[in-house]
């Protein structure tokens, strides 16, 4: 019983431990995932804004361009702006030098396309690594779960194998107590039948003699009545046995009893882990759908990251190329 109370303390010790641990990861899973889901809020933010900003830093280049003069220019840019291309036709009552323009025209054209290459080639590793990043997080997640359902699976196995070996250990001992008390008491009741069989013989030969026995034969009757007595005495001690035996048979039965009562909390026990595990193997499954999950949420964030890395150089750029404008036009 000891044994068993030691095992089951152990397996629920590691039972609480592994769930603890489940629960620990799956709160870090979920504040991980409010904290990508505020980061992207944030950034879908900022990305309004500076999409409103670039909207406003288009309109003014606009502006600065139709109120030159009398000068047609047309304006082309991509859905973040990156190049404008002017072209000018003649100019009237003008001083400018029309190769000067033309000069500051293609530098600004040379300076953004080389601008742009470099951005794409950054965003694009940055993107390689932020998705590599992500996809190296998720697998270590799963290959922590997996590790961690194992470990469930081998408790449970090692667990139901030691519950039954101790049931079959226990059912053997019964079995071999039970034979053994009733083999001892089945000898004593023969023993004690025995002695009574020969007090009451002694007793007829007593009685048989009667007052016609010589006065010869009065030792022999004084032995018998001391074996009489010897065997009165055995008797008493047998009894005595027996009973000590029938209490031993009582102590044993209780224990059996007790023993059953604890062999059926034990199967209680089996049933209640067993449903547990089931939930905690539900509970993992679930944290492998929100593994999943994740990782679109990391690629996408990745993704947005780069985006507004961008667009910060080019609003820029059109700030250059607006104030370039106005001086090449001034």
């Amino acid at each position: 019983n000891e044994r068993l109370k030691k095992l089951c303390t152990d397996l629920e010790e590691k039972h609480e431990a592994s769930e603890l641990q489940i629960k620990q990861q799956s709160t870090s899973y979920r504040s991980q995932l409010q904290q990508k889901e505020v980061e992207i809020s944030h950034l879908k933010a900022r990305q309004i804004a500076l999409q409103d900003q670039l909207l406003k830093l288009q309109s003014a280049a606009q502006s600065v361009s139709s109120g030159a003069g009398s000068v047609p220019a047309t304006t082309a840019s991509s859905s973040f702006g990156y190049g404008v291309s002017h072209h000018a036709s003649a100019f009237h009552d003008d001083d400018m030098d029309f190769g000067d323009i033309i000069s500051s025209q293609q530098e600004i054209n040379r300076l953004s396309n080389e601008v742009s290459r470099l951005e794409s080639e950054v965003g694009h590793w940055r993107h390689i690594a932020q998705t590599s990043k992500a996809q190296g997080s998720n697998s270590s997640d799963q290959d922590e779960i997996c590790k961690l359902q194992n470990i469930i699976k081998e408790l449970k196995q090692n667990r139901s194998q030691e519950i039954d070996d101790h049931q079959h250990e226990m059912s053997v001992l019964q079995n071999a107590h039970q034979q053994k008390l009733t083999e001892i008491t089945r000898r004593h009741r023969e023993e004690l039948t025995d002695y009574e069989e020969r007090i009451e013989e002694l007793e007829n030969l007593l009685q048989q003699g009667g007052s016609g026995v010589a006065v010869t034969d009065h030792s022999k009757i004084h032995e018998m009545q001391k074996i009489i007595q010897v065997l009165q005495t055995e008797k008493v001690e047998s009894t005595k046995k027996i009973e000590e035996l029938e209490d031993k048979i009582e102590d044993i039965s209780k224990k059996l009893s007790s023993a059953e009562n604890d062999r059926d909390v034990l199967r209680k026990e089996k049933e209640r882990l067993s449903v547990e595990n089931r939930q905690m193997m539900e509970e993992c499954e679930s944290l492998k759908l929100e593994c999943s999950k994740l990782q679109p949420y990391a690629m996408k964030h990745g993704d947005t990251v780069t985006e507004e890395k961008t667009i910060l150089p080019q609003s820029t750029s059109v700030e250059e190329q607006v104030f370039r404008l106005q001086q090449a036009l001034s």
